[in-house]
């Protein structure tokens, strides 16, 4: 089961009707490394993320946070320790930038208590941090869709949990913001040992800011370790059936996949 500040998933499967989408995943996330799950679309990767934060229950085997089985834990405690940043969020009342990054805080704050100078200045803090300041008494409906995403993912920040899960967080950023962001997280390892658990579609993106690598197909793990050793031409070809060359970049200081011109050829429009 690993140490007591571990996440793991126990032989856990997970069907939506009678579609097995899930299908016997073990897996042990260790606290303080940056963790990528990469995989064809509809291969389970967003539904692995539920079932970590709690939205979705297994059919069977179990989630277990910090030693504790995460279907008796409560939703405050869970929130005190994971924060997930959804591509898919959407916030349709007018809170102001600020009310929604301290949302984050919500966790910490008695029930009918006002936040109190800790919460304020964690939201300061982080909205400085992530570069949303200047628009923090904005109606977050008037946002475009990246700044949008960067107030949630300020207000998971805010949280300040050990575990931080990312579903496509970046997915409608441009690539400043993007590394921006990535640069936070790698920080907030580094700083507070938290453990980053981010579903890409970006497998360079992936390989470059990533400790170790998740590969699913069919809801179960092909393979998965540290990003140079399973970054390799076969897992390619095995995942996404596509012929690929995987070569060590110098410049990223990662492995990168490269696509040949021949590919463009073989598509039809």
């Amino acid at each position: 089961m690993g140490g007591i500040m571990n996440l793991s998933i126990q032989n856990v499967s997970f069907s939506y009707d009678d579609e097995k989408v899930i299908d016997h995943v073990t897996l042990d996330f260790q606290k303080g490394n940056f963790y990528s799950i990469l995989g064809p679309n509809g291969c389970g990767k967003t539904t692995l993320l539920d079932i970590l934060v709690g939205h979705l229950n297994p059919n069977s085997g179990q989630v277990i946070l910090e030693d504790k089985n995460l279907a008796l834990t409560g939703r405050k405690e869970i929130a005190k320790k994971i924060a997930l940043v959804s591509q898919n969020y959407n916030i349709n009342f007018p809170f102001t930038v600020k009310e929604v990054v301290m949302m984050g805080r919500h966790p910490y704050i008695p029930r009918f208590s006002p936040p109190c100078k800790k919460d304020i200045d964690c939201v300061n803090s982080v909205m400085e941090k992530t570069g949303i300041t200047r628009f923090r008494n904005k109606k977050i409906t008037e946002l475009s869709g990246g700044e949008r995403q960067r107030c949630v993912f300020a207000r998971a920040l805010c949280q300040d949990t050990s575990w931080l899960l990312l579903d496509e967080a970046f997915s409608n950023m441009d690539i400043s913001h993007t590394l921006s962001l990535l640069g936070i997280v790698k920080n907030e390892i580094k700083e507070k040992r938290r453990t980053v658990i981010s579903v890409f579609h970006d497998i360079n993106l992936a390989s470059a800011w990533s400790d170790r690598l998740i590969f699913i197909k069919n809801g179960r793990v092909e393979v998965a370790g540290k990003a140079d050793d399973v970054m390799t031409e076969k897992t390619i070809k095995n995942l996404f059936q596509v012929q690929a060359k995987v070569e060590y970049n110098e410049y990223v200081q990662a492995k990168q996949v490269y696509f040949g011109v021949e590919m463009r050829s073989s598509f039809k429009p």
